[in-house]
């Protein structure tokens, strides 16, 4: 039951301070207080939109595969200049596993 601020309007203040009481008590009350200051937060951008979190997570794994693919490419340069080869006899070995 909504009461009188939702349905009809109060006409002693006596109804009308019990009224607030137990409308500020409701789950309602409540759940519309946590909906307005999740609203304000992302209003004010305090809390940074999906789309500039998701880019920035697609950033941060770019930036970790860089940083392990720079070792890898870095070891087939330096066997490429050197006239090393990249493999020996089987795949598991060789000099890229060796540097």
């Amino acid at each position: 039951m909504q009461g009188g601020f939702i349905n009809a309007p109060f006409t002693k203040y006596k109804d009308f301070y019990d009224g607030a009481k137990n409308h500020m008590a409701s789950a309602w009350h409540r759940n519309a207080q946590v909906d307005a200051s999740n609203f304000l937060e992302i209003r004010n951008s305090i809390h940074k939109n999906i789309v500039w979190q998701i880019d920035n997570s697609l950033k941060n794994i770019v930036d970790d595969i860089r940083k392990k693919l720079l070792p890898i490419i870095s070891s087939i340069i330096f066997c490429g200049t050197h006239d090393i080869s990249l493999r020996g006899k089987n795949s598991s070995t060789g000099n890229i596993q060796s540097l």
